[in-house]
């Protein structure tokens, strides 16, 4: 399926009717979260896995109930329970469950990237690859928001706030050679503080801040560009006055074109220890999985927020995003 497939919610179970592997999803605050889940829902899959992150949201488990309840197949879904504070325990969660479906001989599987962490999501891919040689198939899903931080004006939109910590993700260390300068590289989107905490916090040598393609071909949604210019020129002013900033654009749609675009800016600065901060799309948060896996001397870092916007974060589209993995393809 090419990654620019885009079809509306209602129009999935014709789609993957052939298909009968795994489905991977992650419960939310977020309405989103329930979108593919309840549109698939009819499908024969052979196993589904809801990961639910318990220490977020208060009724996280609520919400994944709900997910697993819509399923044709109860007795082969299961929720898996993860904590974003600790990392070590959600990679061995994940890693666990993994393993039961291909314990099962499942060689297909369906990941809703929607509702993930950015943080949780490179876990699983990172968990995924080491299955590679064992699967015919993985497609991602990710359905569209219509608007963030509903009925904010773009200059008060928030998804999250606060900063707890920054740290590299589980399964993508890098190879940080001692004494060479950093380079970081973040990919902007609404969620400026974390942004802007990430570069204070780690204080590089040389920042390359990244702007999502303000073109109907490359946002996920039109809607998105005004919020995306006003966060992005906002992090940019914060640190007009580092010495060494340089600007880029990516794709938010496309996660092997971006993946090469990351992959070419770092080419291009041989000298330096390099580490990503992935902040905008879930799409694009795929696109860092895959160019840190093709060159393993890139770090990946997570910034942990304070909070998140429970109550209004977004309001889901009806268009899906459909891609998928070619582990082998030539970035």
């Amino acid at each position: 399926m090419k990654t620019d497939t885009r079809p509306i919610l209602s129009a999935l179970p014709e789609i993957l009717k052939d298909r009968c592997g795994a489905f991977i999803c992650c419960a939310s605050y977020e309405e989103r979260s329930r979108c593919i889940s309840g549109a698939v829902k009819d499908l024969p899959f052979e196993r589904v896995v809801i990961f639910a992150i318990a220490d977020i949201f208060s009724g996280i488990e609520d919400r994944a109930l709900e997910i697993k309840s819509n399923f044709s197949n109860k007795t082969n879904s299961e929720i898996v329970l993860t904590k974003t504070h600790e990392p070590l325990f959600t990679a061995n969660v994940v890693a666990k469950s993994l393993r039961r479906i291909m314990d099962d001989g499942i060689n297909d599987i369906f990941i809703d990237i929607t509702t993930f962490t950015h943080e949780l999501l490179l876990i699983l891919l990172r968990q995924i690859n080491r299955f590679k040689d064992r699967l015919a198939k993985v497609t991602c899903l990710y359905t569209s928001a219509r608007s963030y931080s509903i009925g904010d004006p773009d200059d008060r939109k928030w998804l999250s706030k606060g900063c707890k910590e920054i740290r590299s993700v589980v399964g993508f260390p890098g190879l940080l050679v001692p004494g060479r300068p950093t380079c970081l590289i973040v990919l902007v989107g609404f969620e400026h503080e974390r942004a802007t905490r990430t570069i204070v916090e780690m204080d590089p040598e040389l920042l390359l801040i990244g702007k999502g393609i303000p073109s109907v071909e490359h946002l996920t949604d039109e809607s998105h560009k005004a919020p995306m210019e006003f966060f992005h020129n906002l992090v940019q002013t914060m640190v007009s006055s580092r010495g060494s900033v340089e600007p880029f654009e990516f794709s938010c749609r496309e996660p092997y074109q971006t993946a090469r675009t990351i992959l070419e800016l770092v080419t291009k600065k041989p000298d330096f220890n390099h580490i990503i901060a992935p902040l905008n799309t879930k799409i694009s948060t795929v696109a860092v999985a895959l160019a840190a896996m093709a060159n393993q001397k890139i770090q990946v870092c997570y910034a942990e927020p304070e909070t998140y916007n429970f109550n209004g974060y977004s309001e889901p589209g009806d268009k899906v995003s459909i891609f998928d993995l070619d582990w082998d393809r030539e970035l």
